[in-house]
């Protein structure tokens, strides 16, 4: 099985410059539903406004891939109590060029402060211009 050691970055593309939680905010931490810490940065006004995840494992067709942690710190939509992001990035890692599109949405469940939500990231691995490979991630999350 062929183990692709690109490792996607995620502070640039991600717009992970520096941002802390600001006064009066919530840092709600949890893990996904295998065990990949996340953190959720909810505002006073009830807005998330960043969400960060550990390092994981993509599922491959022909390998594996392993992710670097992803921070994200700002969101298509964010709402009170909802948010959702689609975003795509590429990166050059040796003669290999990732394609990646990343997708995560949550929301405040009944039981408050409790989010759960959906992280998504797809990583198209291309050589020379041809697609070699495909890798998925694809999990829910918990924070409290």
């Amino acid at each position: 099985m062929k183990r692709w050691v690109a490792a996607t970055f995620a502070a640039v593309a991600l717009g992970a410059a520096g941002a802390s939680a600001a006064p009066g905010d919530t840092v709600l931490t949890g893990t996904t539903a295998e065990g990949t810490k996340v953190k959720l940065t909810v505002a006073s006004f009830g807005n998330a406004t960043a969400f960060k995840i550990g390092p994981t494992e993509a599922t491959c067709d022909v390998g594996r891939l392993e992710i670097e942690a992803a921070k994200f710190n700002r969101f298509d939509t964010s709402d009170p109590g909802a948010f959702s992001d689609k975003r795509k990035s590429k990166v050059k890692d040796g003669r290999y060029l990732l394609r990646d599109t990343f997708k995560i949405s949550g929301h405040l469940t009944s039981d408050e402060p409790s989010w759960t939500g959906t992280y998504d990231k797809t990583t198209k691995v291309f050589e020379k211009g041809q697609r070699v490979d495909t890798c998925v991630v694809s999990t829910t999350w918990e924070v409290q």
